[in-house]
């Protein structure tokens, strides 16, 4: 009894030092977020139009189909009623052809000396349908467009116009990069490479707002005399701006 009780004394003991004795995983640091070069992604404007407004802020985090710059669509939505009005016109008067016909079959009426109805206007009236049709889908699927939009979570690079300037069609409008292609530099003073890994997984928090935080590998673990340096490509949209220093608290995986 008394050699158990010994035995379950000294294990108890044994956790409580290799519980004192490691790493915690979380310190506090700076970190900074920056895009490489290769990374960045130009969108062209489809359409000539003017720059109606510029939402984002270059270098804040945006999610995927965030508007990175409004454009004004007043020139389309005009032709796009123009093609609804003839559309519409078209229309009509093939109902109304229709409903003539109806009514000359239902009275025997023949066309004046016998010759056979011409169709050449009811061919005209088809194609026209059909060209309506086809540019309004044109001009709808240039106003989907117009305005671009994030194609991932990450960062608007550059705004290529200004408020009130006219894009022109098919030049850079914007630039960005996707959050997944970013890196993440991070300054950890006293901490060392056994801390934190290369391959491990962190969590990245704002050291003024625990709720802000993001997750993150990283890819390497350098130590100096005073500090180490991390590098960590980031799973998730970060909270942070581009390039600019931010107090970080980095916490390792569990």
């Amino acid at each position: 009894m008394l050699r158990t009780v010994l035995t379950l004394t000294g294990l108890f003991l044994s956790l409580i030092t290799a519980a004192v004795g490691a790493p915690t995983g979380r310190m506090t640091g700076t970190a900074r977020l920056s895009s490489p070069e290769g990374a960045v992604l130009v969108l062209n404007a489809v359409v000539s139009l003017p720059v109606a407004a510029l939402p984002v802020r270059p270098g804040d985090p945006v999610k995927k189909g965030t508007i990175l710059a409004e454009m004004d669509v007043a020139k389309l939505e005009r032709e796009m009623r123009e093609l609804q009005r003839t559309l519409r016109d078209v229309q009509e008067e093939k109902r109304y052809r229709a409903s003539n016909k109806e009514v000359q079959r239902g009275g025997g009426g023949s066309t004046s000396g016998g010759q056979r109805p011409d169709n050449g206007v009811e061919t005209n009236l088809a194609i026209k349908e059909a060209d309506a049709m086809r540019d309004m889908l044109e001009v709808q699927t240039r106003l989907s467009q117009a305005s671009p939009r994030a194609p991932a979570d990450g960062y608007l690079i550059r705004n290529f116009y200004a408020v009130g300037a006219d894009a022109k069609r098919r030049k850079p409008l914007v630039s960005f990069v996707a959050a997944s292609a970013t890196s993440l530099s991070v300054t950890l003073p006293g901490a060392t490479p056994a801390d934190f890994p290369a391959g491990a997984e962190v969590t990245v928090r704002s050291a003024e707002d625990a709720q802000q935080a993001f997750r993150g590998v990283i890819l390497s673990s350098r130590a100096d005399a005073t500090a180490l340096e991390l590098t960590v490509r980031p799973l998730e949209l970060p909270f942070l701006a581009l390039e600019r220093e931010t107090a970080v608290v980095i916490v390792t995986a569990p």
